[in-house]
């Protein structure tokens, strides 16, 4: 292999690495004050709905993190229901990709206090009708629990209409048994080990160094030969 041949390789490893890691994706811990419904018989619901219609599979809703404060998931597969493109279990974590139509994950749980996860979503835009994300509470009976959201009565929506698409809080409406306010978002913490884009720019640098090093002080490296 020449150094050439060698060096290209590891650049294009090296970048495709780089963009990998760095790319965008809305990434939200969502907190969601659930004392109202403290010990009831509820189901978490969450959907991810592709604009084309085509299912072309290029978002993706991963959900992780789960909280429930004091409550807990029943538990999958006997209390998880799951439509299309969806996977996972609430006790670890849920995954939704657009790949069909309509993709849907519900699991029955007992509320605490409160109710949190961590959202990463992807967000390619699709226009004119973008994908979009929906996280709601469904009662008993099945039936979401009533919000202001005109479309689907979620708590949380988000239409993926460009790469930093604004996310929608809902509150429940006044003709609902229950009276929960709209949940509210936030940044988590940045994970230990996981470089920013900025960092990744800089290893890339450092890598590249090191090939051109290598070439330097390697005689094996300019031989043509295979090695």
């Amino acid at each position: 292999m020449t150094t050439k041949c060698l060096t290209s390789t590891w650049a294009f490893l090296i970048l495709m690495a780089v963009s990998s890691l760095a790319e965008a994706n809305l990434i939200y811990t969502v907190t969601l004050n659930t004392t109202a419904i403290a010990g009831g018989n509820y189901a978490l619901a969450f959907q991810l709905t592709d604009g084309s219609g085509t299912g072309d599979g290029n978002n993706t809703a991963t959900l992780g993190n789960f909280n429930f404060g004091g409550g807990s998931a029943a538990g999958c597969p006997a209390n998880c229901t799951l439509f299309g493109d969806a996977s996972g279990d609430a006790t670890s974590s849920v995954i939704l990709n657009d790949s069909t139509f309509f993709n849907v994950f519900t699991e029955r749980f007992t509320p605490g206090n409160s109710l949190s996860f961590i959202l990463n979503l992807t967000t390619v835009a699709e226009t004119p009708t973008p994908d979009a994300f929906a996280f709601g509470i469904l009662d008993s009976a099945g039936n979401p629990i009533l919000t202001l959201d005109p479309l689907a009565s979620s708590f949380l929506s988000i239409d993926i209409d460009s790469t930093q698409p604004t996310p929608l809080l809902w509150a429940t409406d006044p003709a609902s048994p229950v009276a929960i306010n709209a949940p509210t978002l936030s940044t988590p913490p940045p994970v230990v080990g996981v470089s920013e884009p900025g960092s990744l720019l800089l290893i890339a640098a450092g890598m590249a160094g090191l090939i051109w090093s290598a070439r330097k002080n390697t005689p094996w490296l300019e031989t043509n030969e295979p090695l």
